[in-house]
């Protein structure tokens, strides 16, 4: 028993250099899940370590844990009222994990052990910081996954500069005060590094919660009357030095090789503009608008807010189209303060403010003999909760962690010795449990996230069938991510299994009420529910007014129950919202020819093929206008336009071959079909309309042979087949008689 509290430090050493640069490369999140297993277990081994350890001793509360505590057993709560129980489960479960590792490092760190953790810091950080300006440089390690480099191992560059916010101020502090001259420059120079990849990442919320953070370090030395324990004119002149190439190698422009989904925007490649734009109204890329929609909901929702993991489930009814688009759909509304206000309630925010007040008076306040280290670890809280303003650091696993640590290592250099004591080792078996099941439900949705990523990537593909059989896969582990029903469904539909398509659609919407509406909307047209699809097409433009798509699935879907001034209506606001898409107006000059307008339908078409919009497929719709109207050699022009600026496309040759057929130039209709048949020897259309063709020119030999290709390929209804099969033996019987 007494060699176990060295085995705290090292287990804490350990993680420090794991839990930065873990990654699954197979897993959706490849970074959030193994990382978030990782800390499970730590926390874990940790906790049966304090109670094998201090069972039956009693001992002082860590001032920071009250406040901490509250806080946490809130977000817990709250999980009680969220709409999406899963959703809740996973971030309570990541919540709980952070809140309990920091809780066990206040009881079980020492002085001596915080400052060797923080020397591992450091050696992380100039790893990853190295990794991050090669990524920059495009020298190497392109390879990592990654959504926007240079973001070393941390999938994501603001990711990363959060991870060096909370980790530069110990590391300075205690890498300034190191007696060994060479331990001391290795942690200074750790930190420039970590100074030059923040710069690297361009991330403006970084910059400023640095600068801040800088700001509140010096004036508390000033206040205190001390200063950084650099002993000679050689060690300031080397940090100078270091500085000024930090600088230098961080302000360069980007030369990345591998810039990821996200590259980092033109305003911020060079770092003077990143600067001089920081507070143009572009420059938010639309944070200002979801903090106020947040507030929208927060105005609905203020005491208890939505319930954990709720903002994204909520966020849509309040966004009308602002931010989210048929491609963009925010999870959360990047700004800590306001995620904690809209899911928790205004109690949730205030227990948050309380945390954070606690670690500002025991980092800030005070002079004691380690408060020069309890000073940088407030700040590295401090600068994790200022870039929380501007991102989401509170969802990231390794920089939570590493903020946890700091909360926890304030705690450990706050014990006082007064105050009322208890055995707080007896909620360990509590502790060990709730992580027990929090890791169990990890592991499964790490074992989901990776037929999630396969699913994902079929459909990329367009496999159809890989898709849906890695969504059934992925659903043996658990309902973890709504999403995975909606590409389920899309396969289902792709696979002409229609009913189990909608099954699929509507669970997703089980988990996620609004999202989701169009897919199932376009899925209940093709089914010919065209009631309820019409009830989810209007779901979705009440979500989303601008929605092109919902729109002119409304148009089609009111045209086919006959309702033609609602599906003009429907086209023009589609055609309002994208005036240079034609597909609105050949839903009015549709609409027109339903109406027997002709002369209205014909207009429309014009004014489209005068347009960017004349496409070849656009000619061959207005040429069977044309033809429907008697107008069959201008339908035969319109044909042939389509052929001039797309030969290649068997359709155009058919409906050309259909163009002749109606002047009764069989022999020219017939080599049309033939075209389009070389061209597409499966087409079983062409093939029937070719057999007709040479039918009627007199050839009936090679009209049976076309008659039998068309046999051969059509899949279609089986009256045809039958009316070909029927017209082949009167053509044989014809060539047997004498």
């Amino acid at each position: 028993m007494k060699r176990l509290p060295s085995l705290v430090t090292p287990l804490l050493m350990a993680s420090a250099i794991a839990l930065p640069l873990i990654y699954s490369s197979g897993v959706f999140d490849f970074t959030r899940w193994p990382r978030l297993l990782l800390l499970q277990t730590v926390t874990f081994v940790l906790a049966i370590l304090w109670m094998l350890m201090r069972w039956h001793k009693e001992e002082a509360l860590p001032p920071i844990v009250p406040s901490l505590a509250a806080f946490t057993l809130w977000q817990l709560i709250s999980m009680l009222w969220a709409d999406n129980k899963v959703e809740a489960l996973h971030r309570g479960s990541q919540a709980f994990a952070i809140a309990a590792f920091a809780m066990l490092c206040a009881f079980l760190l020492s002085e001596h052990g915080i400052r060797r953790i923080v020397q591992v810091v450091a050696i992380v950080t100039a790893s990853v910081s190295g990794i991050a300006i090669c990524q920059y440089w495009g020298i190497a390690f392109d390879q990592i996954p990654t959504a926007g480099n240079p973001s070393a191992t941390f999938g994501y560059r603001n990711y990363l500069a959060t991870y060096l916010l909370v980790s530069l101020p110990p590391i300075v502090a205690v890498g300034s005060r190191e007696t060994k001259r060479s331990v001391r420059y290795l942690m200074i120079g750790a930190a420039l590094a970590g100074l030059s990849a923040l710069l690297c990442t361009r991330t403006r919320g970084a910059w400023v919660a640095l600068l801040t953070v800088a700001a509140f370090w010096v004036v508390s030395e000033v206040v205190r009357r001390r200063r950084l324990m650099l002993p000679s004119l050689r060690d300031l002149a080397l940090v100078g030095g270091g500085i000024l190439v930090a600088l230098w190698i961080g302000l360069q422009a980007p030369s990345i090789s591998n810039t990821g989904q996200f590259r980092i925007d033109e305003h911020k490649a060079e770092a003077s503009t990143a600067i001089r734009t920081a507070f143009l109204p572009e420059a938010s890329r639309g944070r200002t608008i979801m903090w106020r929609n947040t507030l929208s909901m927060v105005a609905d929702h203020p005491i208890l807010g939505v319930g954990l993991g709720g903002w994204q489930y909520a966020y849509p009814s309040y966004d009308q189209g602002d931010r989210i688009t048929r491609n963009v759909a925010p999870q959360r509304p990047h700004n800590d303060p306001l995620w904690i206000l809209s899911e928790t309630g205004l109690f949730g925010l205030a227990l948050y403010g309380w945390l954070l007040w606690t670690v500002c008076r025991l980092g800030l306040v005070g002079d004691g003999e380690n408060q020069s280290v309890a000073t940088a670890l407030a700040l590295g809280v401090i600068g994790y909760a200022i870039h929380g303003l501007f991102s989401y650091p509170m969802e990231r696993v390794a920089s939570s962690a590493l903020a946890g640590f700091c909360i926890g290592g304030l705690g450990a250099l706050s014990t006082s010795s007064s105050g009322p004591t208890y055995r707080w080792a007896r909620l360990t078996p509590a502790l060990a449990v709730l992580l027990a099941l929090s890791a169990i439900l990890t592991i499964q949705r790490l074992q989901f996230d990776r037929d999630y990523a396969k699913a994902i990537e079929a459909w990329h593909r367009q496999d159809w069938p890989s898709v849906t059989q890695a969504a059934a896969k992925a659903l043996k582990h658990g309902p973890h991510d709504f999403r995975i029903y909606q590409l389920q469904g899309a396969g289902l539909q792709k696979l002409g299994k229609l009913h189990e398509a909608r099954e699929a659609f509507e669970t997703s919407l089980r988990y996620h009420p609004n999202e989701g509406h169009l897919p199932l909307a376009d899925l209940l047209a093709e089914m010919g529910d065209l009631n309820m699809s019409i009830v989810h097409y209007q779901r979705e433009i009440d979500l989303l007014p601008r929605s092109i798509q919902a729109n002119l699935g409304l148009a089609r879907t009111l045209m086919s129950k006959g309702d033609w001034e609602g599906a003009e209506a429907s086209a023009r606001i589609a055609s309002d919202l994208d005036p240079n898409n034609p597909d609105p107006n050949l839903i009015i000059a549709e609409v027109r020819e339903r109406q027997r307008d002709l002369v209205g339908a014909r207009s429309t078409y014009q004014q489209l093929l005068a347009s960017r919009a004349a496409t070849p497929q656009l000619y061959g719709r207005y040429g069977a206008l044309l033809s429907r109207g008697g107008k069959h050699q201008e339908a035969l022009t319109a044909y042939r336009r389509a052929v001039d600026l797309d030969p290649d496309d068997p359709r155009n040759h058919n409906n050309l071959g259909a163009g002749y057929a109606r002047l009764g130039q069989h022999a020219s209709s017939a080599a049309s079909y033939r075209r389009a048949v070389e061209l597409d020897p499966t087409y079983a259309r062409a093939w029937r309309n070719l057999a007709d063709a040479l039918e009627k020119d007199g050839n009936t030999s090679a009209a049976i042979e076309a008659y039998r290709s068309f046999l051969e390929h059509w899949t279609g209804e089986s009256e045809h087949r039958v009316w070909v099969e029927a017209r082949i033996k009167v053509l044989e019987q014809g060539q047997a008689r004498p």
